[in-house]
């Protein structure tokens, strides 16, 4: 059991492009003139601003949410990073010293493919990944939690999916990350976290996995049900085991990331094939239960980000 915090906090360079200027403190800017601050996008809503940071004042800016490129990074905005038209393929380059994970959420396209370089900018490694095939071997309901990603007859399409990278080299400096477009001109991600993951234990019974639907549904006199679509949340659940030993350092790791969004990986020897096993999203509760001078146990509840 992985917990994977996102690391990245910008990109060295991409493809995408940014329509916006960034904000210049020098700058005056007029009534709805549009910038990028932090990888947010704001508008002036007043005659005349100078020199107000737009993320100090709402009254001045107007929030737009996160910008295009840096969408798969923030975990908060639940928004996709989603390929510029023209382009064939999303390309993102950042720093990775020291990690030795990367995790991808809600992907599309055809391919994924993952280049390491070194400090030299020599490429050390070149890995691919396809995607964007839907579990189509699944027959039964345990094939369909079951059955790898890829699925290897190519009859689905353009279906996302969650797969973990987890072979970064210790000489890697920065990663260069593309996402080539499938047959329908599709790329896109939804979350991208990388760092370095920390092992809290292994899991003893599987994972139970639950899905929550907010809908709203009402029943007017004439018996018609109307439903009002809202998100639907994934609750995860897990018993795990470890080392008694670490009892103290296990409880150390997750009460620093309380009040996080952070990627969950199940088991990372199997989450390259199984997209079912990793959640991003908040540690709600955490209990462990110390049986001994040998061995250790813990529950978690994890609440997908909505």
């Amino acid at each position: 059991m992985l917990i994977l915090e996102q690391k990245i906090k910008k990109f060295i360079r991409t493809n995408l492009q940014q329509p916006y200027a960034e904000w210049d403190k020098d700058t005056e800017y007029v009534w709805n003139t549009t910038i990028v601050y932090k990888n947010h996008i704001y508008r002036n809503i007043v005659k005349q601003n100078k020199g107000v940071q737009p993320d100090l004042n709402t009254g001045k800016w107007l929030l737009f949410g996160v910008d295009n490129a840096f969408a798969m990074l923030d975990l908060h905005s639940h928004t996709d990073t989603v390929m510029d038209k023209g382009l064939k393929r999303i390309e993102v380059t950042f720093s990775s010293v020291g990690y030795d994970y990367i995790g991808f959420g809600n992907v599309k396209g055809s391919l994924i493919e993952i280049q390491e370089y070194s400090s030299t900018n020599i490429r050390l490694k070149t890995t691919q990944h396809k995607i964007g095939n839907e579990r189509t071997c699944a027959i039964t309901w345990d094939d369909y939690y079951y059955c790898g990603i890829p699925d290897k007859l190519d009859i689905g399409k353009g279906k996302a999916v969650d797969f973990l990278y987890g072979r970064i080299l210790p000489r890697t400096a920065s990663i260069k990350v593309i996402i080539h477009q499938n047959s329908d001109n599709i790329a896109s991600c939804g979350s991208m976290v990388s760092g370095k993951a920390k092992d809290i234990g292994n899991t003893q019974f599987g994972v139970d996995i639950r899905l929550v639907d907010y809908s709203v549904k009402t029943t007017d006199k004439y018996g018609i049900t109307t439903i009002e679509k809202h998100d639907s949340q994934e609750v995860f659940t897990c018993e795990i085991v470890f080392p008694a030993k670490t009892t103290q350092l296990v409880k150390r790791e997750v009460k620093q990331n309380l009040g996080k969004v952070v990627m969950i990986i199940a088991e990372p020897e199997r989450d390259s094939n199984y997209d079912n096993l990793i959640t991003l999203g908040y540690i709600e509760d955490f209990q462990i239960y110390i049986n001994n001078g040998v061995e250790s146990r813990a529950s978690m509840k994890v609440l997908e980000v909505l």
